[in-house]
């Protein structure tokens, strides 16, 4: 069939009623989609799980096809549903057997979506323009906390730089000390000019307004490299004041909830706290005063989930005054994964959904040698059996994707059991020589074929 449509990822809006929604490019399997539900308010993303969270119609069609969500996308919620063809081709073209042509144009199909899908992602990154000529690289330096990134002296290459933000924050609280401390100087130094007749006591002034601004100095020093201390928080309440800007707080909810009322903002800009969580047995809400916001949002904030978790808390005095909850650090666990402190577990007793391609190598595992019937396991696919006397094998219910490989090492016959569809339309005769048989299930029919017959 022919491809019009270039679109390979479609979104809907939620409201909380409609759970079908359509799109419409052309797809060959279920699970060649990737549906994504997205919270608009924190641009949170949740991968959804086929069957778990959504059912798929519309295979194969030109005209695309519809994702039916078990529970209807709530109002402030976006549904994405991307078409993501896989890297794999699994047509094989026998030697004078009859051309597919239909196999084939499905394959000339695929190929034609992979194109739309890469030329998707290309739109969506980060590049040069078209009519760039100056040919820099654009390989990104090491991640590192608290750095930006930014052009070289030469524009020539990307480098890592400190963030602007917190240092001019202390560049201008370590400039007014500096001021305060100037003027605190020339203030000494009007009241030595002023005091002439009395030398001992302005140089006594002198000294003083030298000690304080060596104090300020070390004030603004403090600033301009870091929190000015750390604090730990286990109450239920605490008050904070603008007076504890540049504080870092350990927030410890063990034994009971956890309320942070934050000052109001006024005219008071840039000033910064820092949390991180310690414990969450109970919940951490960061409480905003009177008509102030938090992330433009006219409520509080409850954001604080996991331990581990780090925010920046700062004022911006904007309309209306709001304040910036920026996560610094953040780990969660995803589907399969547990996660205790800054551990990781996977869990491989149970089932796990794979929603990309995984890469394994060989999945063998040899029997000894049968010499009495039996039934062919299938807990590990690849398995050989060596098989050397008149014996029965029974087939066993057929499994999708499943298969094994017998080996049989003398010239007396196997009796097949159970239904096989062989290659030649009869099970092989066995020969005086070593036989190798190889069978595939589709999860409804078992396929044989004599792989090779004759081996001395």
């Amino acid at each position: 069939m022919t491809i019009s449509s270039t679109v390979n990822r479609t979104s809907a809006a939620g409201d909380g009623v409609v759970t079908a929604f359509s799109f419409p490019y052309l797809f060959f399997a279920d699970d060649d989609l990737k549906v994504i539900l997205v919270v608009d308010s924190t641009g949170v993303e949740t991968v959804q799980t086929l069957t778990t969270h959504y059912t798929v119609s519309g295979e194969g069609e030109a005209a695309g096809g519809t994702v039916t969500m078990v529970t209807p996308p709530a109002s402030g919620e976006t549904l994405v549903i991307i078409r993501e063809e896989q890297f794999t081709q699994g047509l094989d073209l026998v030697e004078n057997d009859p051309f597919p042509s239909d196999l084939v144009e499905q394959q000339l199909d695929s190929l034609t979506m992979l194109a739309q899908q890469m030329n998707t992602e290309q739109q969506r990154s980060i590049k040069l323009s078209d009519g760039d000529t100056s040919g820099v690289d654009l390989t990104l330096p090491t991640p590192a906390a608290l750095k930006t990134i930014r052009w070289n002296a030469a524009g020539t290459a990307l480098e890592e730089a400190d963030d602007p933000g917190v240092a001019t924050t202390a560049a201008e609280a370590a400039q007014a000390a500096a001021e305060a401390a100037q003027t605190a100087a020339e203030a000494a130094q009007t009241a030595a000019e002023t005091a002439e007749t009395n030398a001992e006591t302005a140089e006594t002034n002198a000294e003083t307004a030298e000690t304080n601004a060596a104090a300020s100095a070390a004030q603004a020093s403090a600033a301009a490299y870091g929190w000015t201390s750390v604090t730990d928080i286990t109450a239920a309440t605490t008050n904070l004041e603008t007076t504890d800007a540049r504080k870092y707080y350990l927030l410890d909810a063990t034994s009971n909830t956890i309320d942070i009322n934050l000052p109001s903002i006024g005219s008071d800009e840039g000033v910064m706290y820092g949390f991180e969580v310690v414990n969450v047995d109970n919940a951490i809400t960061l409480v905003r005063d009177g008509t102030d916001y938090i992330n433009g949002v006219n409520g509080n904030y409850a954001g604080l989930l996991s331990v581990g978790d780090v925010v920046y808390c700062t004022s911006d005095d904007n309309s209306p005054d709001n304040w910036l909850v920026t996560f610094a650090s953040r780990v969660t666990a995803g589907a399969g994964l547990t996660k205790t402190g800054s551990e990781m577990t996977l869990d491989l007793t149970n089932d796990n959904s794979w929603t990309g391609d995984q890469t394994f190598g060989p999945i063998t595992e040899t029997q000894t040698t049968k010499a009495t019937s039996f039934t062919p396991s299938l807990t590990a696919e690849g398995t050989v059996y060596n098989c050397n006397a008149a014996i029965t094998i029974t087939m066993p219910t057929a499994e999708a994707g499943k298969g094994f490989t017998i080996i049989h090492d003398d010239g007396t016959e196997i009796t097949w059991a159970g239904t096989i569809l062989w290659a030649d339309g009869a099970a092989p005769t066995a020969a005086a020589a070593k036989e190798i048989y190889v069978f595939i299930s589709d999860g409804t029919n078992w396929y044989g074929s004599l792989a090779g017959t004759g081996y001395a």
